[in-house]
């Protein structure tokens, strides 16, 4: 088990967020309203627990002879280790598999060291911070207790529904106009527009949540959305 080095500035191109589904999201808010963060695209490393996270080698280090890499999870002010030390060749992409995430959201260091031939060095530290799969528990048990009613044109909202398990009528007495969704909680609709705008944005206002943005496609994929939009689903199921 090799040494960390979490303060050395590392020889290679340190790693920054990454590129992902969800662009910055412009909130408006109109009065009355409820203060609603604002959501920032997905990082590809922001992860469900039990999820493999591949690493683009973008390192260029000149007398580089093998690359090894460590997970460590951050626990107060230390940190320890989760994975068995990895070695791969110097231009082989990095993997990792994130231990499972249980209730609340862990925070990881993935310690990344090069050889030069003589000696290891640090090379990089990335921050990667894993989300458990089931955050839909709660919901899904209020679900069950109260009547969850759904209007889907195109079945992305209902299929969100059935892959978390999580009950619902499929009946609003209207199909909204494609691509739209609706979801009534409570006495609140969430009313999903799955459109393309130049400053996407969730506008909340007295008893409607609408989004105006690609929010459906990547909700089973992206942790960054679940947690967003559960923050605004726990006011609604007190």
């Amino acid at each position: 088990m090799f040494v960390r080095f979490p303060f050395s500035p590392g020889s290679g191109t340190p790693h920054t967020r990454q590129a992902g589904f969800l662009p910055w999201l412009v909130v408006i808010l109109l009065f009355p309203s409820i203060a609603f963060t604002a959501l920032p695209r997905q990082s590809k490393y922001h992860q469900f627990g039990g999820t493999t996270l591949s690493v683009p080698n973008g390192y260029k280090v000149n007398e580089c002879t093998q690359i090894r890499s460590q997970l460590f999870r951050k626990q107060n002010t230390s940190s320890i280790p989760v994975t068995q030390v990895t070695e791969s060749t110097c231009e082989a992409d990095i993997e990792v598999t994130l231990p499972d995430v249980n209730d609340a959201l862990q925070h990881f260091d993935l310690v990344i060291e090069v050889n030069k031939g003589e000696r290891w060095e640090h090379l990089d530290t990335i921050p990667i911070t894993g989300f458990p799969r089931d955050m839909f528990k709660a919901f899904r048990e209020w679900a069950k207790e109260h009547k969850l009613m759904v209007a889907d044109s195109e079945g992305k909202l209902e299929a969100f529904l059935k892959e978390q398990e999580i009950p619902y009528t499929s009946a609003f007495g209207f199909e909204p106009p494609s691509p739209r969704a609706i979801m009534k909680v409570g006495k609140r609709e969430y009313v999903f527009n799955e459109i393309e705008t130049p400053f996407p944005k969730i506008w909340i206002k007295d008893n409607q949540v609408i989004f105006e943005l690609r929010f459906l496609d990547q909700l089973s994929t992206n942790p960054l959305a679940q947690k967003e939009l559960l923050q605004v689903l726990k006011q609604d199921m007190n």
